[in-house]
Order: C-alpha cells, then structure tokens, then sequence
C-alpha cells in the first residue's frame, strides 16, 4: 500500500504519475499565498482518492487539509474524469490511462477484465467512451499493456514496459509505442524459444483466440453483414491471435 502523510492512497489515485519539480514547486507556492483551494477527495473508507499532489504540498507548508468525501460508486470512473480534463491529456493519454483504470476497475469488480467478460471490441468501445477518444487509439493501448502483461517472450514483456513507461512520462507518442511494440515482437519472435509450459499456455491462448475470431465472423456471415464494413472488428480479432501465437513460434 502507498501512503501519503496519514492516508492510505486508493488504488485508482496511483495510475496517474505524481508532479515533480518547478511544476510541484509552483502548487506550493500557490497553497503558501491562497490556501487550499480544493479539498482532498477520500472514499467512502477513507482512501486517498483525490489530491495526492494537493496534501503532499500541504505537508511540506505544514498546513491542515481539508477533506471531503466521494459519494458516488464508480471510483476509477470519477479518478479518470477528473484526470482528462485537468491535466490536458492528448487523445493517446486519455486512451492509456483510461485503458488501465477501467481495466482495474472491472478485474477489481468481476476477478476478470471487461475484456475477458464482454469480448475485446465491447471493452475497447467502453475505453473510448470513457475516455473522449476513438476505439483504434485504445486498441494500440490495450495492445501495449497486453505484450508488457501477458507475452510468453520476457524480451518483449521488459521492452514493452519501457515504452509504457515512456508514454507515461510523455517522451513518446502512443501510436509510435504501438509500433515500436510491433517491432519488437518481429525481432523477438524467432530467437530462444520459451520453456516448454509458456509453450503450452500460449497454445491454449492462440486457440481461445481463434475461436473467438471465428465466432465473430461467424456471426457477421449469419447476419449478412459486410465484410468490409466490419474489417476493423476482424483485424482486432486476429490481433489477439498474433499476440497471443508468440510464444508458440
């Protein structure tokens, strides 16, 4: 658990990087000649759900806080409202942080992602609601957070946490870690094989994956939808097989 002064900080308040240096120095200065002008936000158990920034300049003026509590019952919701708008993300940000609140958010609910429980294009629609931005943006978040998480490849697990780390702190754009990531798994894909286990795991991912590409376009030939029409469903569908058929090559 992390904590700030005397409060526990909720799970939510840590996706987003804490200010630091002249851009910390001027909210101290702002709290030193106005006060606090906005409560800290707690939850209804009294996590730190907003303010870490606001009660860690308190702290070092040795001022009282003022606390207000959250009434509502989406937590995550309410942490990446506040967040977009006053931290003027561009449309890649939004799209990365909502992809790991929401994420957090549903598994702390469910035990098991949005994405696992409604399907990959109802998650990333969710995402891009949410967010304010377009489901190809939240694609290419979803797709880095799943080689940093789940590929059979360690090369590729360490090299994608460097570039979520990067668009984190804003030294790269979103869509060039996409395809750096894309890169990554080219390079990677034919060197040391992965022990015979993650071998096996990643066989039972790729053929999950499959069926669920094939039930979707299943469906769309039984509702004679377009083909062309829905080529973006399609190619998200068989993205999940290509990551997950990583560690079987």
């Amino acid at each position: 658990m992390t904590t700030i002064g005397n409060y526990t900080v909720h799970p939510a308040a840590k996706v987003y990087p804490l200010i630091e240096g002249d851009e910390f120095d001027a909210l101290v200065k702002d709290i030193k000649e106005y006060g606090l002008l906005k409560p800290i936000i707690l939850d209804k158990d009294g996590l730190l759900l907003d303010g870490r920034n606001r009660l860690k300049a308190c702290l070092e003026l040795e001022r009282e806080v003022e606390t207000e509590v959250y009434e509502g019952t989406e937590p995550y919701h309410y942490v990446l409202s506040l967040n977009s708008i006053r931290r003027h993300l561009d449309a890649g940000l939004r799209a990365f942080y909502a992809d790991e609140l929401l994420q957090a958010a549903e598994t702390a609910k469910n035990g098991a992602s949005t994405q696992e429980v409604d399907g990959i294009m109802a998650y990333r629609e969710k995402v891009a609601q949410a967010a304010g931005t377009c489901s190809a943006t939240v694609a290419s978040a979803t797709y880095l957070r799943r080689l940093e998480n789940d590929s059979a490849l360690k090369p590729v697990r360490a090299g994608a946490k460097e570039l979520r780390d990067k668009v984190r702190t804003r030294k790269i754009t979103l869509n060039k870690a996409a395809s750096a990531g894309k890169r990554l798994v080219k390079v990677n894909t034919f060197k040391t094989p992965p022990p015979p286990d993650k071998v096996n795991k990643a066989v039972v991912a790729a053929g999950r994956a499959f069926e669920r590409a094939l039930k979707k376009f299943s469906k769309l030939l039984k509702d004679d939808e377009s083909i062309d029409s829905n080529k973006n469903e399609l190619t998200d569908c068989f993205d999940s097989i290509r990551v997950a058929l990583q560690g079987v090559r």
